[in-house]
């Protein structure tokens, strides 16, 4: 049973189906009306959501409107719920449309019925719910794209009169293709221009990270060449050399970080895992640290393993990780603060600390620490704001696990966990630096 020999159309107006000619050499009756009566009327509905949905790329909003198209010549209720590929859990109501009044209530219940009987996957019609007082029939339509589950689509009747049968499944599954066609070009769109947003942000926040140690470069090659006295210019140019070679190192640095991000996106992310002793990876990275420590007249305390604890590492990749880190607390400790690497065994493996004395992390930071481009918004520090979210990646390829433990007032530790191989007679060493 259709609800009306007359649809909605683009301008919300009705209209006759067949022409005044072709109505009187018709009886009302003829099943050869009522079947012509019925297609016009399909076409026109499939008609009307397509221009519906392709009026814009926001599908939120176009979603909801064509469903409400279906209301009420398909359905006295309309409903779209979007879906998680991974986990199948509900994430979002793209549209509910309803012939009578707003039921949420009735929406749920209709939800409900179509998912016990598979709609995630399949489509369904269901004449007779088990166990609900208000619907008479149901279809539920899977909305897929690429063979990935996006959703699904709801028709519910609760008029007795009014029972699904193929042809309600079959124009029912058509809006369910264009819903999803739609659906899935719109993301294709969001993520294009994501992606377009991200790489303008890394092109301008590189440019003016490269910038700096660019000019630096151009000034000393200049004074280089300009220095008069023969002595004063040997003198001169291993200090200038050495300014040279860390504004080169840094802007490899930086390049890194932006090859590293790419390879954690794509989830090929080199990494080497061998039998590795812990406490010599720590110590290196310890010692590329001290520098920037001491520049700062802060105090670095370590407390290393023995050799003879051994975890399954990338030595060269765990020395990035403990150096962003420590890099890190160096850079938000105070002057005179004071930084704490420690390494020891676990119930989950061997745990990584490295603890400062600076301002601590508020709560409402910490879901944000371990994305990319992310930085704090009190810092003014240069860099790209990849480290964290390429430490992560590492320790994650490792199998590990990296977080951060908060003590507002009294700084932050940050931690990671790697698979321990071997441990025998464990005594750690204290010594501070």
């Amino acid at each position: 049973m259709w609800a009306s020999p007359n649809v909605p159309v683009a301008n919300g107006k009705r209209g006759p189906l067949l022409s005044d000619d072709l109505r009187e050499h018709a009886a009302p009756s003829d099943p050869w009306l009522r079947a012509v009566e019925r297609d016009l009327a399909e076409q026109r509905l499939l008609a009307d959501v397509s221009a519906t949905l392709g009026a814009s790329l926001d599908y939120r909003v176009t979603v909801a409107r064509a469903v409400a198209r279906a209301v009420p010549f398909l359905a006295d209720v309309c409903v779209v719920e979007a879906l998680d590929a991974r986990s199948g859990a509900l994430t979002e109501r793209l549209g509910a449309a309803f012939a009578g009044p707003e039921d949420h209530a009735l929406a749920d219940e209709v939800v409900r019925d179509a998912r016990r009987e598979g709609c995630d996957e399949r489509t369904v019609l269901v004449r007779v719910p088990s166990g609900s007082a208000r619907v008479a029939s149901i279809i539920g339509v899977p909305l897929v794209s690429q063979g990935v589950a996006m959703g699904f689509v709801v028709l519910g009747a609760t008029d007795p009169r009014r029972r699904y049968d193929e042809a309600h499944l079959a124009l029912a599954e058509e809006i369910a293709r264009r819903l999803s066609l739609a659906i899935a070009n719109a993301r294709l769109h969001e993520k294009a221009e994501l992606a377009n947003r991200r790489r303008q942000d890394v092109l301008a926040m590189v440019s003016h990270d490269l910038r700096s140690p660019l000019n630096a470069i151009l000034f000393v090659a200049q004074s280089m060449m300009r220095t008069p006295a023969e002595e004063d210019r040997r003198k001169g140019d291993r200090h200038k050399a050495e300014i040279v070679r860390r504004c080169a190192e840094r802007m490899d640095r930086m390049i890194q970080d932006l090859l590293d991000m790419s390879s954690i996106e794509a989830g090929h992310l080199s990494v080497d895992v061998r039998s590795t002793a812990l406490a010599p990876v720590l110590k290196e990275a310890v010692e590329g640290s001290i520098d920037a420590a001491h520049a700062k007249r802060q105090r670095l305390e370590v407390r290393l393993p023995a050799e003879s604890l051994v975890v399954a590492c990338d030595g060269y990749r765990i020395i990035q990780v403990v150096s962003n880190l420590l890099s890190n607390a160096i850079k938000f400790t105070p002057t005179g603060g004071s930084i704490a690497v420690t390494a020891e065994p676990g119930p989950d493996g061997a745990v990584v600390r490295v603890s400062d004395t600076g301002p601590g992390i508020p709560e409402s930071s910490v879901p944000h620490l371990f994305q990319r481009y992310w930085r704090a918004p009190q810092t003014t520090s240069k860099g790209t704001g990849l480290g964290l979210f390429i430490a992560k990646g590492i320790i994650e390829a490792h199998g590990g696990s990296i977080g951060v433990e908060l003590r507002p007032g009294f700084g932050a530790t940050f931690y990671f966990t790697l698979r321990v191989v071997a441990l025998e007679g464990f005594e750690p060493s204290t010594f501070g630096l």
